[in-house]
């Protein structure tokens, strides 16, 4: 169980072609003064899809102006980058790749709910299993990180952290890269809830 805990239009040009244009007499089978009324008939219709165009324009920035910062639903709220908790959700990253877990144990709650893929850890359990689960490799980090935190109109907060894993198997050398994603769930300035998601198959296999 433990093994599956960490992984925190074309345009061708033809060379040698050209193509001559004459316009030395009428071209054969065709009215010269009707292909041109027919011509400005088509501009007007053009001109009066641009008009329609604009106009939808205009309804589509109505339509956000009228919706944008003002959902109430539920699950709807606000979203930042830079916070406290994303912060602090980047300060235990860090941590977790240098072997420095002091963050947390000050950060995640006693009775947190701490669920990575299929397994249900402890707190203890889980800040345990870190050293264990890099044993096996050499450069653990962290990689293309985005860290964000929503503020739900429910009154949850969640820091997300999508991630990319890597860590050099030292029996190989050969460099393993795993794709994942997390979520801490707070409450105030304590994590009560926490889910990592990854495929561990590359993982458990080193």
């Amino acid at each position: 169980m433990l093994k599956q805990t960490l992984a925190f239009g074309f345009l061708i040009a033809v060379p040698g072609c050209t193509i001559n244009i004459t316009t030395d007499g009428p071209h054969e089978g065709s009215d010269h003064h009707e292909w041109h009324e027919e011509k400005e008939e088509w501009h007007g219709t053009e001109e009066e899809w641009l008009e329609e165009k604009e106009g939808w324009h205009e309804e589509k920035e109505e339509w956000h102006h009228d919706h944008d910062h003002h959902d109430d639903g539920e699950w709807s709220g606000f979203i930042t980058e830079h916070c406290w908790h994303s912060e602090a959700v980047r300060e235990m990253a860090a941590g977790y790749c240098e072997g420095e877990y002091g963050a947390f144990y000050d950060l995640i709650s006693p009775d947190a709910e701490i669920m990575v893929n299929d397994a249900d850890f402890s707190k203890s359990e889980w800040i345990e299993s870190f050293d264990e689960g890099k044993a096996p490799f050499d450069d653990v980090r962290h990689e293309d990180m985005v860290v964000t935190t929503m503020s739900y109109n429910n009154g949850r907060m969640f820091t997300n952290m999508w991630y990319t894993w890597k860590g050099v198997v030292k029996e190989t050398g050969e460099e393993l890269s795993i794709r994942g994603y997390a979520a801490f769930e707070w409450d105030g300035e304590r994590v009560v809830g926490f889910y990592n998601a990854f495929d561990p198959t590359e993982y458990n296999g080193a």
